[in-house]
């Protein structure tokens, strides 16, 4: 089984195992972790990493041809919103208007186009949310980033995915939230969480929301 070892002096306390939607196995180890202590993690989740390859492998099977053809609808604050090809190219009248191209063709088309609708709105509900909940925000930056939905610098500057666009009114808030919270806690303690719970009782109904957008944006390629 092939897997990469990513070592770290302070960030990881335990090891840890994960297999990403493109099929890479990743351990999560302490730095002096031992070669055998990691085989030995390995061949105690061997039968979940085999599940979870399985799984990963499907998903890139299904994208594959989700790419070869022109999308049928597209995400966009939770809803799938029908695609045309009528022009003018762009969003109109609650439906996405794109040349009548497979997926593959549009994927540089739609991040600038996602970007364009996520800017705006992300940024005033980020702001709107900072003055409703009494944070203080010096900046917010709409950003590619696919491995995190949003991040928050040390300076309180709020940085979001455009792909967050894609998720539930609800679970962009809870996005949003989460950062904002990080103004007072950069790190995921009990009183982070307690912050977070003290906005968003419901945050995990929130969590399983945006697991469903990355699987619906993975399967597209976005």
């Amino acid at each position: 089984m092939d897997y990469e070892v990513i070592r770290s002096r302070s960030r990881h306390k335990y090891i840890s195992t994960r297999v990403t939607p493109d099929g890479k196995v990743l351990i999560y180890v302490p730095y002096r972790t031992s070669q055998a202590e990691i085989d030995g993690v390995i061949e105690k989740n061997r039968e979940w990493i085999e599940r979870k390859l399985s799984q990963a492998a499907s998903v890139c099977a299904s994208r594959e041809s989700a790419l070869s053809e022109p999308p049928a609808a597209l995400p966009l604050m939770g809803k799938m919103l029908p695609v045309s090809h009528e022009m003018p190219y762009g969003l109109r009248d609650h439906k996405f208007c794109l040349p009548e191209v497979p997926l593959s063709e549009l994927i540089g088309r739609l991040t600038v186009l996602y970007r364009d609708l996520a800017a705006p709105m992300l940024t005033a509900r980020t702001y709107e949310l900072a003055k409703e909940h009494g944070f203080t925000v010096t900046g917010v930056s709409i950003r590619t980033a696919r491995s995190r939905w949003g991040s928050c610098s040390s300076k309180k500057k709020i940085n979001l995915s455009w792909r967050v666009i894609a998720a539930p009114p609800s679970a962009i808030d809870y996005v949003i939230v989460h950062e904002l919270c990080h103004t007072l806690h950069m790190d995921h303690s009990s009183r982070f969480w307690a912050e977070v719970a003290r906005i968003m009782p419901d945050y995990e109904r929130a969590e399983q929301a945006l697991k469903d957008t990355e699987k619906i944006l993975s399967g597209l390629g976005l």
